[in-house]
């Protein structure tokens, strides 16, 4: 699962205009954190 959200992030960060609208609208609150945290806090 972390290698697919720093996928997401490392594309968000090349292409912000192809993930703006599925993943990442808002730069300030990314829906990934998010998700990632709610998903699994004790991933770490």
């Amino acid at each position: 699962m972390w290698r697919g959200l720093w996928t997401l992030a490392a594309q968000a960060a090349r292409g912000p205009r192809r993930t703006s609208n599925l993943c990442i609208p808002q730069p300030q609150n990314p829906p990934t954190w998010s998700i990632s945290r709610s998903s699994s806090p004790r991933s770490t």
